[in-house]
């Protein structure tokens, strides 16, 4: 099972990858800092919001493929 502090540590490492692959990704770099200095409540506020908002992302995706290819 999987603990806050390793779920931060995963995701962490997962953006300094993203950010490895885009070296020039700004928004990358400042979420990598941002969830870096988060604390464990701060982190796991963050990962409430995403995990909540994942639906509406997930539909506005399926919109904007939508309206592609039509």
């Amino acid at each position: 099972m999987m603990t806050s502090t390793t779920t931060r540590i995963a995701y962490i490492g997962e953006l300094s990858e993203a950010l490895a692959d885009n070296p020039h990704n700004v928004a990358i770099k400042m979420h990598l800092r941002s969830v870096s200095a988060m604390d464990e409540r701060a982190f796991a506020a963050h990962r409430a919001a995403m995990i909540a908002a994942a639906p509406k992302r997930l539909e506005a995706a399926r919109g904007l493929v939508l309206q592609l290819v039509r």
